[in-house]
C-alpha cells in the first residue's frame, strides 16, 4: 500500500539521486575520431541460454509476465519473467551484448557500472545516427532494466509421488541506469547522444562475466547480419553449441518445441515457428555461419538440425595467454583468432625475456603473422606474474 505524502513539505525525489555522472561531452570530445568497432563482442553464456530476449522483431506488449521450461543440449531451464514494458526483443540482444562488451573493455569494474554515451552505444550496435535510433535504444534499455527473471535449476527428478524439486534464483540484466532524454514535437522520447549514459549490470550477470562464464561473438559476422532476429539466433546457437569444456559442437539437433522456447518465439504453431526461423536461417547460411540447416517432422515430433561452418573463432585459452602478457582484450582476441599456431611460442618468448628487460617489447611480427605484419605491444610489470585473467572475459582481478 502506498503512503500519501504532502508534496509541499517533501523535497523533490531528484534531490536523493546522484547525477554526478550525467554530463554532456566537451567540444574537444566531440571532435575526437570515432572509435573502431571491436573485432569481437563479449556475451555471458547463461543469460544467452535463458531465452528471455525473444528473436521476434515485434511482440505483444500486453503480455507482461510469462513462464517457460525447456531442455537444450542436456541442460534444463525453467524461466519466470516479469516484463512491465513488454518482453525484451528485437535490438535488445544487440543492446545487452554492447553493454557486456563495454563492461569487459573497462576491465569489469567492481561496482558493475559502465559509463559511456548513447552515441558510443549506437555506433557499437551499428544503428543509424538519427532520432529513431536514440528512441529505440532508450526503449531497449528500459525494457532490459525493468525485466526481472527467476531461473530454476532442477535438483531432483520426480519421485513416486511425482514431486520435483528446484533451486531458484532471481536475476536482472541491469541493476541501474542513468540517462538524459528529450522529446521532439511528436512526443518521441530519445536519448541525448552526447550526455553520459551510465549502466549498471545485474549482480549475477557481472559476476558471471568476471568469472569467465562468457562467450566471444564474431563482431564482423554480427555487423554483416542485417536483421536483429538473425543476430539473436546466432547468439543463441553459439551459446547452446558450447560444451562445458569450451569446445563447440559441429552439429546441434533440437526438438522444435523446445527450440521455440529457447529462442523466445511465442507462437505454438509449428508452421509459424518454421516461418519465424526461416529468414534468420537464410542470413546465417548466406554469411557462412551455418553450413546446413533443416527442420524435419511435424508437430511435437519436429526437430531442427544445424550444421556449423568452420570459422576462425578465438580459443579462450590463447586469449588468456596473451592477456597475461599484457595485450588488450580486443587485440588478444583478434590475434588468437588470426594466428592461433603462433600464440604459445610468442608468449613463451615473452616469458623467457623476463620483466628485467626493457619497459616495452614488441613480439616479432613474423611470429604472429601470415601475410600481413601484426605487432602486439607487451607491457612488462613486476606484478604481471600474479595477474589473474579470466578465460573468456579477459577481466583482470
Amino acid at each position: 500500500m502506498f503512503v500519501q505524502h504532502d508534496e509541499r513539505s517533501r523535497p523533490c525525489c531528484c534531490s536523493f539521486i546522484s547525477f554526478k555522472y550525467l554530463k554532456t561531452t566537451t567540444p574537444q570530445e566531440e571532435e575526437m575520431p570515432k572509435k573502431p568497432k571491436p573485432n569481437n563482442f563479449h556475451d555471458e553464456l547463461n543469460f544467452a541460454r535463458f531465452g528471455v530476449i525473444s528473436m521476434h522483431s515485434r511482440i505483444d506488449r500486453e503480455v507482461t509476465s510469462w513462464k517457460s521450461e525447456f531442455t537444450i543440449n542436456g541442460r534444463t531451464f525453467r524461466i519466470e519473467a516479469i516484463t512491465p514494458e513488454g518482453r525484451p526483443h528485437g535490438i535488445d540482444t544487440d543492446t545487452l551484448v554492447a553493454v557486456e562488451t563495454l563492461f569487459v573493455a573497462s576491465s569489469c569494474p567492481e561496482d558493475n557500472w559502465v559509463h559511456t554515451t548513447a552515441y558510443e552505444m549506437r555506433e557499437l550496435m551499428g544503428l543509424g545516427n538519427n532520432g529513431d535510433s536514440y528512441h529505440r535504444l532508450r526503449q531497449s534499455l528500459r525494457r532490459l532494466y525493468l525485466t526481472s527473471v527467476i531461473v530454476g535449476r532442477k535438483t531432483s527428478v520426480a519421485n513416486a509421488s511425482g514431486r520435483v524439486t528446484w533451486d531458484n534464483v532471481g536475476v536482472r540484466f541491469l541493476e541501474g541506469i542513468r540517462y538524459r532524454d528529450a522529446e521532439d514535437a511528436n512526443a518521441l522520447s530519445m536519448l541525448d547522444g552526447e550526455a553520459t549514459l551510465s549502466i549498471r549490470l545485474g549482480e549475477q550477470l557481472a559476476a558471471s562475466i568476471r568469472n569467465g562464464v562468457s562467450q566471444v561473438l564474431d563482431g564482423q559476422l554480427l555487423h554483416q547480419l542485417e536483421q536483429p532476429p538473425a543476430r539473436a539466433l546466432y547468439r543463441t546457437l553459439q551459446a547452446h553449441r558450447r560444451q562445458d569444456d569450451g569446445t563447440l559442437l559441429d552439429q546441434l539437433r533440437v526438438p522444435l518445441a523446445e527450440w521455440r522456447l529457447a529462442t523466445g518465439l511465442t507462437t505454438e504453431r509449428t508452421d509459424l515457428v518454421r516461418r519465424a526461423l526461416e529468414a534468420a536461417h537464410d542470413e546465417l547460411l548466406a554469411n557462412r555461419y551455418l553450413e546446413a540447416v533443416s527442420i524435419e517432422g511435424r508437430g511435437k515430433k519436429a526437430y531442427a538440425s544445424y550444421t556449423f561452418a568452420e570459422r576462425g573463432a578465438a580459443d579462450p585459452a590463447l586469449v588468456v595467454l596473451l592477456r597475461h602478457a599484457g595485450v588488450t582484450v580486443s587485440r588478444a582476441t583478434a590475434l588468437a583468432a588470426q594466428h592461433p599456431e603462433r600464440v604459445e611460442e610468442a608468449c613463451g618468448f615473452w616469458k623467457a625475456a623476463g620483466p628485467a628487460r626493457a619497459a616495452r617489447y614488441v613480439i616479432p611480427a613474423a611470429w604472429l603473422r601470415t601475410s600481413s605484419r601484426i605487432q602486439a605491444n607487451i607491457s612488462f610489470r613486476k606484478s604481471s606474474s600474479n595477474l589473474a585473467v579470466n578465460v573468456s572475459s579477459g577481466c583482470r582481478s
